[in-house]
């Protein structure tokens, strides 16, 4: 027999998450479908002009931070792109963790993150 050839399903998701003043929360992005794993392999990340460093993001898995390891990422007029992988087994949901400082204005960001389905 040939060669088998493994084909990878990628995904790419893509949000504008506007934050209500002094608001906070998770947003589900998706979850590994039913005896597959996800490898998230890309996360970037764009705070506009005028988030002003107000919102913190947080990409997780459950409740433990996955990006960045610890903290939050914050930044006004700045993009963020990381290369970090990491898996979420069959179930496990992809989270955003977002935190409005702000408590006048709502503030936004752009987040693209890209998964791969493993078996």
């Amino acid at each position: 027999m040939g060669n088998v050839e493994t084909v990878k399903i990628k995904h790419v998701f893509t949000e504008l998450l506007t934050v209500a003043a002094g608001a906070s929360g998770e947003l589900e992005v998706t979850v590994a479908p039913p005896g597959k794993r996800l490898r998230l392999i890309e996360t970037v990340i764009h705070f506009p002009a005028g988030t002003e460093g107000q919102l913190q993001i947080q990409v997780r898995h459950g409740a433990m931070p996955v990006i960045p390891d610890t903290g939050y990422v914050q930044g006004d007029d700045t993009t963020y792109r990381f290369d970090k992988q990491w898996i979420y087994d069959a179930g496990s949901p992809v989270k955003i963790y977002y935190n409005n400082l702000d408590s006048v204005y709502s503030k936004s960001v752009y987040i693209a993150i890209t998964v791969e389905e493993e078996s």
